[in-house]
């Protein structure tokens, strides 16, 4: 009876005992929860002098624009330069500040209500970005605009004097916030130091009840020992039960065991019986390319027998390039990761024996998981490989012949396009150049002009001195007209010893001054028998010719009239103005 009342006296004092320590426990964190949230509602230097830094930064872009907008020599780079330096500084300032001041940094209130407050100033930040913005645009090295640059820059010096007033401001009320709520925190912290002495002072009294204490734990254990001899007695009388059972057991699975081994080597000898027979070329490995399973496919595949190949490195035996037993090695390691090398060819050779193979690698598994051996299947597709370099090769074969009918064709067109014997255009070349240029030049009112000059008693020339002279004559000539010609002029053999020259986008003088310089250097060329000159007839667009046979008609008429007015001479029809001769 004493002991049960000893023994609940223990308790209430061990209760009161747990219970003081886990106060004080509790009023230990609260007070680092007071003291951490002091620290961080102190007003940090880093923020006031992050602030003092950003409005010194923006009475430098204020500085830099006055400098930039002030009358001076005209090189204006190196302070332009300045003040693009200076607003840079000042918005990376902005950024550490915005940072330094978020919420998500800074616990405080009052630290957000200054986060908050400088939010309020974004508009006059970004007033003032926007003014340096606009005189750095108005100062340019071209033109610059001092009048709206120097207003931009007086209204900049009164934006950045009202964001210092408004700044000053926010930071007078954040620290009169920060005092309020540090006096707070003082408060609470005095009290919870007071809780902290009481309670220690309670578990100072209870200090005295060590003997008690274990005395209590010597009771409990006498107890428990009691209670556990008692269940130790009952499982020792339940496992004797269950032994007899045990034994039985352990006979009908040695019988059981037994017959499982009796048809494992009977799925074994059937496993190897099938693999050995396998049309497909295959043999297993382990992860170091020790070959151990090798069937009759891979005897009449790559021509070694079982014997020659087991407990050899596959890589070895095989592959005779180094570069092979390199790629082999890394497919060995890729598989024994538990990934597939699926289709993989490679060339087998041994002396005079060569074979294109196609080979595909898989793992497989043990029942744990893990990987137990590799396997390579491999196909001879030498057949295959021929089959298709014989269809490259009939391809290349088309190639060439394709590209022969091509460059044909392009000579067809050109012979089709060209005249033989002078290599310029042919006249039905020419027909179809005048009426496409005819068609662009009525639609987009542009101008147009054509020149038809004809060889100076040419036939008198070939009954002269041949018709191989003549042809030589034509030759020349028809390579003076390409070097006196433009790059968008287009020159043709109109027949026999007639030429014709079209002039996209020329006028009636500008084609005239063409047809001349054209005129003059047939000339001035040096001929090989006597000196050969050419009359030239000159016609332009005009608004009432609706056809390109009366444009031809009109420059057939001027060269009519050069030859009739005692050729070697340059006329354009419709202009007696227009006539020039040697």
């Amino acid at each position: 009876m004493i002991g049960k009342k000893l023994k609940r006296t223990l308790s209430r004092l061990g209760w009161l005992y747990a219970i003081s320590v886990g106060s004080l426990l509790v009023l230990l964190v609260f007070d680092e929860f007071i003291q951490d949230k002091s620290l961080k509602s102190q007003v940090d230097g880093t923020h006031l002098y992050a602030i003092n830094q950003e409005q010194r930064l923006s009475s430098e872009v204020v500085h830099a624009a006055h400098l930039l907008v002030q009358p001076g020599d005209g090189n204006r780079a190196p302070r332009r330069r300045g003040l693009d330096e200076a607003l840079l500084q000042w918005r990376e300032r902005r950024l550490t500040l915005d940072r330094l001041l978020h919420p998500r940094f800074s616990s405080a209130q009052s630290a957000k209500d200054l986060y908050t407050g400088l939010e309020g100033l974004m508009p006059i930040r970004s007033q003032i970005d926007y003014l340096a913005q606009t005189i750095l645009l108005r100062m340019g090295d071209k033109a610059p605009d001092l009048f709206t640059a120097n207003e931009a820059a007086q209204q900049l010096a009164q934006e950045q004097s009202r964001y210092a007033r408004d700044i000053a401001a926010e930071v007078k009320r954040f620290e009169g916030a920060w005092a309020r709520e540090h006096e707070d925190l003082e408060r609470l912290d005095g009290l919870v130091h007071l809780l902290i002495v009481l309670i220690i002072g309670v578990q100072a009294l209870l200090a005295f009840f060590p003997t008690l204490r274990r005395l209590r734990e010597s009771i409990d254990g006498l107890e428990e020992a009691e209670i556990n001899i008692q269940q130790q007695n009952d499982r020792l009388v339940e496992q004797n039960g269950n032994l007899q059972g045990r034994e039985n057991q352990i006979a009908d699975y040695a019988v059981r065991l037994e017959r499982l081994n009796e048809q494992y080597q009977l799925s074994s000898r059937r496993f190897e019986d099938l693999f050995d027979g396998l049309p497909v070329a295959c043999f297993g490995f382990d992860r170091e390319g020790r070959v151990y399973e090798w069937n009759q496919a891979c005897e009449s595949l790559f021509g070694f027998a079982a014997s020659e190949v087991l407990e050899k490195r596959y890589y070895q035996l095989l592959f005779e390039d180094t570069r092979l037993r390199s790629v082999s090695k890394r497919h060995l390691a890729r598989l024994f990761a538990g990934l597939l090398v699926k289709q993989f060819e490679w060339e087998f050779g041994i002396g005079n024996l060569s074979k294109n193979i196609l080979s595909t690698a898989i793992p497989l598994y043990n029942n744990d998981g893990s990987i137990r051996m590799g396997m390579i299947a491999s196909f001879d597709i030498s057949e295959r490989k021929a089959a298709e370099a014989a269809l490259r090769e009939s391809e290349q074969r088309y190639r060439e012949v394709a590209g022969q009918l091509e460059r044909l064709n392009a000579q067809l067109g050109s012979l089709a396009r060209t005249d033989g014997l002078t290599g310029l255009y042919n006249h039905r070349s020419f027909q179809q150049k005048i009426n496409d240029e005819f068609h662009i030049a009525k639609e987009g009112k542009s101008a147009l002009s054509i020149v038809i000059l004809d060889v100076d008693h040419f036939k008198e020339y070939n009954d002269s001195f041949g018709h191989q002279a003549g042809d030589q004559v034509l030759r020349q000539l028809a390579d003076l007209l390409n070097v006196a010609s433009r790059n968008t002029d287009f020159v043709a053999r109109y027949g026999g010893e007639e030429f014709v020259v079209v002039l996209p986008g020329a006028g009636a003088q500008r084609a005239f001054d063409v047809a001349e310089r054209m005129r003059q250097s047939i000339q001035q060329a040096t001929w090989p028998h006597r000196p050969v000159t050419a009359s030239f007839g000159v016609a332009t667009l005009q608004s009432d010719i609706h056809q390109a046979e009366q444009l031809l008609r009109g420059a057939d008429e001027a060269l009519y009239q050069a030859k009739a007015s005692g050729r070697n001479r340059t006329v354009a029809n419709g202009s007696g103005d227009n006539a020039a001769a040697a």
